[in-house]
């Protein structure tokens, strides 16, 4: 995305602020390829949103759940989605079983919502 201007645009504040010039957030600087706006080095460590493990996976039609291990403790809401993008189902996960008996074979993708954060594995039903 251009501006024009010779020079690239960036978020201000970093990361969730709105699109601008980049000299416009920090003056004189025309880009600032792997930093933040004040220079300091861009970390992607300093982004983990934790691990989470979806299993067994693949999995048999026969089972009735998969199980979800994360290393956060709040609550965790599922939603699973067909290779077309159609919801197919949506749930909030006890005991750390995610329920699958009524889906039939097929590759899904599952989203799931924990502390204000996403994350998206793939699940496949054999």
């Amino acid at each position: 995305l251009s501006f024009g201007n010779d020079q690239s645009i960036t978020r201000s504040p970093d990361i969730t602020g709105n699109f601008v010039l980049h000299s416009t957030a920090q003056s004189g600087v025309f880009f600032s390829p792997g930093t933040k706006i004040d220079g300091a080095t861009l970390d992607v460590d300093k982004f983990e949103i934790g691990t989470l493990s979806l299993y067994p996976n693949p999995v048999s039609n026969s089972t009735n759940f998969v199980n979800i291990k994360s290393s956060s403790t709040e609550k965790i809401v599922a939603t699973i989605y067909n290779v077309l993008g159609k919801q197919v189902k949506s749930e909030i996960v006890k005991d750390n079983k995610l329920t699958i008996s009524n889906l039939s074979s097929g590759m899904y993708l599952v989203k799931i919502n924990q502390s204000n954060k996403v994350y998206s594995k793939k699940l496949i039903i054999r």
